[in-house]
């Protein structure tokens, strides 16, 4: 990986990216010589999408899976570990050359831990992949590991001590396979999503391809390699984790905004009754501004707010329901100013509070309907007190939304949960 991308996704303000990771990536790609003209970003798709599939082909569902353990992917038997590195170099041949430095460091970790049962493989997919040599001996090994560094005459075979014996025995326990290309991996990968989730659909699929894309992430970004570990059984279940979007720059990076945009619309928005249920939206954010919030608020109240008939005969109809909202970490000045400017607007809205300095949430007061006389249309909470008091008090349909920033916390509460890197996102999200 290039170190140059890498420093541009530590400056990328889709996502935080751990400072271990970056390093630890930098100092692999130290050891690795520079490569031009090739797509890092296909690099790390091509990975992902390789580890999604390994993990699903798992036969035992609750062995472990390490993510940038000893290689890109280690994964365990019942009485080994199969280490496995994963290049994508579309653009170059697959040379002595550029094997060799992945071959080196496998060797050399094979050399340190010589009496342990691992093995490895060598996966990629390369310019030349249809004439590539994938059969090893040991005359190959030596003169591969052969080369001049800086000027500076190399021999890895003699530098780690390895005689003809061990060079063998490595052979034995190392393969090289060639991957197809970026677009037939990825089909692969797909393919192998909807077999296990047992779906049929290129949405559903996209659902579990965004939180596999996560899951791998977050795995890999972990400082303790006993943390970056995950069985089969554990990866589906967070996958099917469906309250809980898994917001994943890597697949917006691939598919685009407007695709994310579509995918969430889908699969939440797109078939909506907006009568006679109660629906609660909660922002969470250290950072909100007002105007950002203010428009949140109008896109959703138009979406899912549908004023009674003008008619003396709807007044209290607990058909027509006004959507509440709480801003998660918002100061008492902050909601103040909230309220003035949606007054301003000539909108009506209540907070369950009925008079200056009233101390008491009447809940009756702000679950009231909407109606020709009281105009209602938007319900502000002020508290989480306030905000899990309702949601008791409901006892008939109601759906609740947590969007939230990368710098905040879901409140732990049982809603659906969609991660966003801006509020201004709400609103594509909610329209077609």
């Amino acid at each position: 990986m290039k170190i140059s991308f890498l420093r541009n996704l530590k400056n990328s303000n889709i996502v935080a990216i751990s400072s271990y990771f970056v390093a630890y990536k930098l100092n692999r790609v130290k050891m690795y010589k520079k490569r031009s003209a090739e797509s890092p970003l296909r690099g790390f798709y091509y990975q992902f999408d390789t580890t999604i599939r390994k993990i699903l082909q798992q036969e035992d569902c609750k062995l472990p899976v390490t993510i940038e353990g000893v290689e890109d992917i280690d994964i365990e038997t019942a009485d080994s570990t199969t280490c496995m590195q994963i290049k994508y170099h579309e653009a170059s041949n697959g040379t002595e050359s550029l094997l060799r430095k992945p071959i080196q460091l496998m060797l050399q970790h094979y050399k340190n831990n010589i009496t342990c049962n691992y093995r490895y493989i060598l996966h990629g997919h390369y310019k030349d992949n249809n004439s590539i040599n994938i059969k090893f001996d040991i005359d190959r090994i030596k003169n591969m590991m052969q080369c001049t560094e800086k000027g500076i005459s190399k021999d890895f075979i003699q530098e780690y001590g390895l005689s003809d014996v061990e060079i063998s025995t490595f052979i034995e326990k190392f393969k090289f396979t060639l991957g197809n290309s970026f677009a037939e991996n990825q089909s692969k990968t797909l393919k192998l999503i909807k077999t296990n989730f047992n779906i049929n659909d290129d949405t559903e699929a996209d659902f579990f391809y965004n939180n596999s894309l996560r899951i791998i992430w977050d795995l890999s970004i972990k400082k303790d390699i006993k943390n970056r570990k995950i069985t089969k059984n554990t990866f589906i279940s967070k996958c099917r984790d469906s309250e809980h979007i898994l917001f994943s720059s890597w697949y917006i990076k691939l598919k685009g905004f407007t695709s994310y945009y579509k995918w969430i619309f889908n699969q939440y928005f797109c078939k909506l009754n907006t009568l006679n249920i109660h629906r609660i939206f909660i922002l969470n954010s250290k950072n909100l501004d007002l105007d950002g919030t203010i428009k949140a608020i109008y896109s959703l109240e138009e979406k899912f707010y549908k004023a009674p008939p003008n008619s003396a005969k709807t007044n209290g109809n607990p058909y027509f329901l006004a959507p509440y909202f709480f801003i998660n970490n918002s100061s008492r000045k902050f909601l103040v100013d909230l309220k003035n400017r949606i007054m301003g607007d000539n909108k009506n809205l209540h907070d369950g509070y009925c008079f200056k300095d009233d101390t008491t949430f009447r809940i009756k007061e702000i679950m009231q309907c909407s109606s020709i006389n009281n105009k209602i249309t938007i319900k502000i909470l002020n508290s989480q007190s306030d905000l899990k008091e309702l949601i008791q008090s409901i006892d008939t349909t109601k759906e609740v939304y947590q969007f939230y920033h990368n710098n905040s916390k879901p409140i732990s509460i049982d809603s659906i949960k969609i991660q966003i890197h801006d509020i201004s996102q709400i609103n594509q999200m909610i329209r077609k």
